[in-house]
């Protein structure tokens, strides 16, 4: 089901490896690729064995996405599944690691599989959160909830961001990153 996928790789990704690269005195960049490649091919993997075809796979500054072929012909359950294989397969990968001793290796892959879970749109928590609500509720229901956790996680992530960094060193990539989930979750409550 990968034929005639279109791979589209935005210009914001390039500068975010070029000023990663440049900056990365600890070399994680390949190590953090690596991890970010195996969270993309659990989802990959499920999408072909539940042969759920592929239309594009992008990369952008904020992470992969790998688009269905047709978004709408995919059941609940099948959302599910392919939400949750990324971070599954991030999550055995870092305890394969560990146990190799590879822990800056384990310690990147749970982290990106953890951060992965938070329930909001743009990740797969949110994927997840929405797929599960979609088993037992009605869509009107399943689109209130999942807007009021929405906005929940996202605004506690932008309040304890902002707490984080006026007590200790700014972290304004912190602050950013959680107003743009917060961002995200605003502009699907359509």
């Amino acid at each position: 089901m990968i034929k005639r996928c279109k791979i589209h790789v935005g210009y914001d990704f390039l500068i975010l490896i070029a000023i990663f690269y440049l900056l990365d005195t600890e070399r994680l960049l390949w190590i953090s690729l690596l991890a970010a490649g195996i969270h993309e091919l659990g989802h990959l993997a499920m999408m072909v064995l539940l042969k759920v075809p592929m239309l594009e796979f992008r990369l952008s500054a904020f992470g992969a996405c790998i688009v269905p072929g047709n978004p709408s012909s995919l059941s609940y359950r099948k959302e599910f599944l392919v939400a949750i294989a990324g971070p599954l397969l991030g999550f055995f990968a870092s305890v394969i690691a560990a146990k190799s001793q590879q822990f800056v290796f384990a310690g990147i892959n749970f982290s990106l599989s953890l951060f992965n879970m938070i329930p909001i749109p743009p990740l797969d928590g949110g994927r997840v959160l929405r797929s599960v609500l979609g088993l037992f509720l009605p869509i009107n229901v399943i689109d209130i909830c999942f807007k009021v956790i929405g906005i929940s996680v996202a605004l506690f992530l932008v309040i304890i961001s902002l707490r984080y960094s006026a007590t200790a060193q700014c972290r304004l990539s912190l602050i950013l990153f959680s107003s743009f989930f917060l961002y995200r979750v605003f502009m699907n409550l359509d």
